[in-house]
């Protein structure tokens, strides 16, 4: 066995190992900004997530990822969890406030 071997098997034996971390509220939300912009002013036909409120914007994307509402929209609301949803909501409208 070599000593990479023997140093990682230890590693993982004592629970060094760090743990793969969650991503923030910012990452995920940083999708949006590709359509919706990055300070929540869409620049074409979307709808802007400007002035939207933390509920309005969960509530929306709840939609879409439960109701399959949107063609667009419904395959990313689904790839996030309920929990995600809810701190790119958040995130999203602390945005807003600070503009």
């Amino acid at each position: 066995m070599t000593a990479a071997i023997r140093a990682l098997l230890c590693a993982l034996a004592l629970g060094s190992v760090p743990a793969r971390a969650e991503p923030t509220a910012q990452m995920l939300a940083d999708t949006c900004a590709m359509c919706h912009g990055t300070d929540g002013r869409s620049a074409g036909v979307l709808d802007g997530l400007q002035g939207k409120s933390a509920r309005e914007i969960e509530r929306d994307m709840l939609e879409f990822k439960h109701a399959g509402k949107g063609r667009i929209m419904a395959p990313i609301a689904r790839a996030y969890s309920d929990a995600q949803i809810r701190q790119i909501a958040e995130y999203l409208a602390s945005r807003a406030r600070k503009q």
